[in-house]
């Protein structure tokens, strides 16, 4: 997980360690509420 929050924001480890692990949280349920309406608009176009 943190791998791809580095990637998404752009962030080195360190970076990503400096972070409050509340605003990590707020991030993690962002991508994956994205990942979800992505899911549902993918399957809309079928």
């Amino acid at each position: 997980m943190a791998a791809l929050v580095c990637r998404e924001m752009g962030w080195t480890w360190e970076q990503f360690q400096e972070q409050p692990s509340w605003f990590i949280d707020v991030l993690t349920e962002m991508f994956q509420a994205e990942g979800e309406h992505s899911k549902k608009e993918i399957e809309k176009a079928k």
